[in-house]
């Protein structure tokens, strides 16, 4: 736009307030890109970092990555819950929680019971007057002894027992209403992830069209400055509009892709989506 202002204003057709103008718009946009160059600099120190890289060094080139394609997710709510039951890790490690409580119960349970000991004992004796006659009974094993018998040990109080039960019968209960409070969790947390698939798709379908328009309105304005019948601030404002849509489409992807995240975090499927398995499995 400035460079086609400078020239009609040379030919006289236009005024300098609009090369002003054009040149005052053009000069909004150095202090955004200087940011933005920061962010991504920034960003791509933290990658080289992530990566093992010891030098950062300013005056590289950024780094130009290709977007990556965004999965195609199907949503089955019912089949996903279910999914994110058997893969979710967290959930795995409070379903075996569970089961040491439950275990930790059983044997507090068992200590308030009477316990039983059989007893029993087999060597040989040494009746001899004297050590050394005696030692030989014990070497040639000629009075072998026997024992046998029952233990029973009832305690007189079984207050600490009975508190030890019901302690682990608490730890239990509490365990498993947070087992499912969790599952529950997990259902919303699925279903919130499954309608914002839905809705960033939406919003990318959306905002598409909508920059789609703005561009060609923008291409409406320009063919009328040069006909004479629109002005440069017009066409900065159109200009503007494209601007803010194409930035709305970015924005809508990334948060496609990030949807889409969200959904694998969802069902602990993130490793499975990406064909990454760990060194014991």
């Amino acid at each position: 736009l400035l460079a086609g202002n400078e020239k009609e204003y040379k030919v006289g057709s236009i005024s300098q307030s609009d090369v002003l103008a054009a040149r005052s718009n053009l000069a909004q946009y150095d202090e955004p890109i200087l940011i933005a160059e920061r962010a991504v600099r920034d960003s791509q120190d933290s990658l080289r970092e992530l990566i093992g890289d010891e030098v950062f060094l300013d005056n590289e080139a950024l780094y130009v990555l290709v977007a990556p394609p965004i999965p195609d997710v199907a949503v089955d709510l019912k089949a996903d819950v279910a999914r994110a039951l058997a893969m979710r890790p967290d959930y795995e490690q409070a379903h075996l929680g569970i089961v040491q409580n439950r275990a930790s119960e059983a044997a507090a349970r068992n200590a308030l019971l009477p316990q039983v000991d059989f007893i029993g004992g087999y060597g040989y004796n040494g009746f001899g007057t004297t050590f050394a006659t005696s030692r030989a009974m014990l070497e040639e094993r000629n009075t072998p002894s026997y024992s046998a018998g029952l233990q029973v040990t009832i305690p007189l109080t079984f207050s600490v027992g009975r508190g030890s039960l019901r302690a682990a019968r608490l730890t239990r209960e509490m365990n498993e209403e947070d087992l499912k409070r969790r599952e529950a969790d997990i259902a919303v947390a699925v279903a919130q992830a499954a309608g914002q698939i839905e809705t960033t798709r939406r919003r990318v379908e959306a905002d598409r069209i909508a920059h789609d328009f703005a561009t060609r309105a923008l291409e409406a304005q320009e063919k009328k400055k040069l006909a004479g019948t629109s002005t440069t601030l017009e066409v900065i404002q159109q200009q503007q509009v494209v601007s803010a849509d194409e930035s709305n489409v970015s924005s809508a992807l990334a948060a496609q892709r990030q949807a889409v995240a969200l959904y694998d975090q969802a069902l602990g499927t993130t490793l499975e989506r990406y064909h990454i398995k760990l060194a014991d499995e």
